[in-house]
């Protein structure tokens, strides 16, 4: 099973495996300070601004794994029409998933 971006028009494209985006979510939220990137991490979804991908963009992780999909994130963002929501295609509202999940 996997996570994959939507946006206003719908599907966008895949972002990870479930363990990728836990990997991912983890060292994002310990390494940025950027308020949209951490809200994308933390509710599933934001407004797409260039600040958003050029946040992404600009992080170094060691790990080339990790790294590979937070650019791949980047990328799809760019695709993105207004808003930005990782799903795992399945859940409806928030209601289903637990607080501070993705």
């Amino acid at each position: 099973m996997g996570f994959y971006l939507y946006d206003a028009n719908g599907y966008v494209g895949d972002v990870a495996s479930n363990n990728g985006l836990m990997m991912m979510s983890d060292y994002v939220l310990s390494s940025t300070d950027s308020k949209s990137v951490k809200e994308l991490f933390k509710e599933g979804c934001t407004s797409v601004t260039k600040e958003l991908i050029e946040d992404l963009k600009s992080m170094s992780c060691p790990d080339k794994s990790i790294m590979n999909s937070i650019l791949n994130l980047a990328d799809l963002l760019g695709k993105c029409d207004t808003i930005a929501i990782i799903s795992d295609g399945m859940t409806a509202d928030s209601e289903n998933t637990p607080e501070g999940e993705v």
